[in-house]
């Protein structure tokens, strides 16, 4: 999935400040924080988090870091015990969630956060989990190293943009991941590589945010709404009858919708203004609206 990188703007506006953020990243039970259909509802078994102090000048330093092992009500699927090497024996003295909610709670409060796929998945999770205790997770910025990647590593350079994939980018050996902790440590790493280059581009053009100009262009010729149930997309197709993409209007996250292709490969701004346009809207939130 593909989102305007107006997280880069975020990011680059953050980076000329001051102040702390958190590094986190959740394991989980399975891929939906709350019940969808036949998809059961699942609960974070491991978060480890990171919290770095961040000056204009001085870069990235850690301040403190912390893991949580929690245990779920529900058994473990096969498939995230192989993913993880998380069991259910491990986890069986590890606190509930009902008695490590407030520690975790108090530990995020007030800060920046930021994570790899964390704006689709585990800031989702987090919601959830404040939710059943009447609250919401929330944070003032959530930055996203993923959009990031997508719009600072040309998809010539890399097979796509998983972390692990990144991370051997930078050379960032021997971390294992699937573990929160090692995410966290490749995120954080990730996103110091990123301080790097744009302050270096800071330094060379007076901006930090680049012109974006890979993947492959296409020409958008068309754009329609489609709703049922809950989904809610805006297609735009393009001259290629191959190629085509859709919105979820509810985040404004691009896919392509063949499911064999991959975002990554296309030039995704160039497309998106194009369907603007096309749409007379000035942003995607009111293309989000396009009947």
């Amino acid at each position: 999935m593909y989102f305007t990188p107006r997280v880069l703007t975020q990011f680059a506006d953050f980076l000329h400040f001051d102040e702390d953020i958190i590094v986190y990243d959740c394991e989980t039970t399975g891929l939906t924080p709350k019940a969808t259909g036949s998809e059961p509802e699942c609960h974070i078994i491991q978060l480890s988090a990171i919290r770095l102090s961040h000056g204009y000048m001085e870069g990235f330093q850690a301040l403190e870091e912390r893991e949580w092992y929690i245990k779920p009500v529900e058994t473990i699927p096969d498939k995230i015990v192989e993913l993880t090497g998380i069991t259910d024996e491990f986890l069986a003295d590890k606190p509930a969630e009902t008695e490590v909610f407030e520690e975790i709670r108090d530990f995020f409060a007030d800060t920046a956060v930021v994570g790899y796929n964390n704006l689709t998945f585990d800031d989702l999770f987090m919601d959830e989990m404040y939710k059943r205790y009447g609250e919401r997770f929330q944070p003032y910025l959530s930055l996203d190293m993923y959009p990031i990647s997508q719009n600072l590593i040309s998809p010539k350079d890399v097979k796509n943009y998983k972390l692990k994939t990144i991370a051997g980018y930078f050379g960032l050996d021997g971390i294992m991941f699937h573990d929160a902790s090692g995410d966290v440590t490749a995120t954080m790493e990730i996103m110091k590589h990123y301080e790097d280059h744009m302050n270096a581009k800071e330094v060379e053009t007076g901006n930090m945010v680049p012109d974006y100009n890979a993947g492959i262009k296409v020409k958008v010729t068309g754009i329609a709404r489609y709703e049922k149930g809950r989904v809610r997309r805006i297609y735009v197709n393009t001259s290629d009858k191959d190629i085509s993409f859709y919105m979820d209007t509810y985040n404004l996250g691009w896919s392509c919708k063949d499911r064999n292709m991959s975002t990554d490969k296309f030039n995704m701004p160039d497309m998106i203004s194009q369907a603007l346009k096309m749409a007379k809207a000035s942003s995607e939130r009111e293309l989000a609206a396009y009947k």
